[in-house]
């Protein structure tokens, strides 16, 4: 290769790899934002939960009188709930307007926004 070529291919592989990185980053933080705040279900004849998702990556569930807190790691639609460093509960989600839609073996649970 002549000289400009390898310059040219130099400068194209470290612009991908910036902008496919910084995409994807920017993509999570995005999601990390939509999900943030309090989330409550609105079941008639069941326990009613309420999830709030704080900004430092934990979150409080709060179950009738019962509070618990854990932590969470949000990536592209997948949820993780951890608890004293070991993964509690791993969930894929949707989230659509106000509502937030969490799926675990064939079960979703809905929350909606507060």
């Amino acid at each position: 290769m002549d000289k400009k070529t390898n310059q040219f291919s130099i400068i194209s592989t470290f612009l991908f790899i910036i902008l496919y990185f910084g995409y994807k980053h920017f993509k999570e933080e995005n999601i990390n934002s939509e999900i943030l705040g309090q989330w409550e279900s609105e079941e008639s004849k069941g326990d009613n939960f309420i999830f709030n998702f704080l900004k430092n990556d934990s979150m409080i569930m709060k179950k009738e009188n019962s509070l618990i807190k854990l932590k969470y790691e949000v990536s592209e639609n997948n949820l993780r709930l951890i608890e004293e460093g070991i993964s509690a509960n791993e969930y894929k989600f949707t989230l659509n307007d106000k509502k937030l839609i969490l799926i675990q073996n064939k079960d979703s649970l809905v929350f909606y926004k507060k």
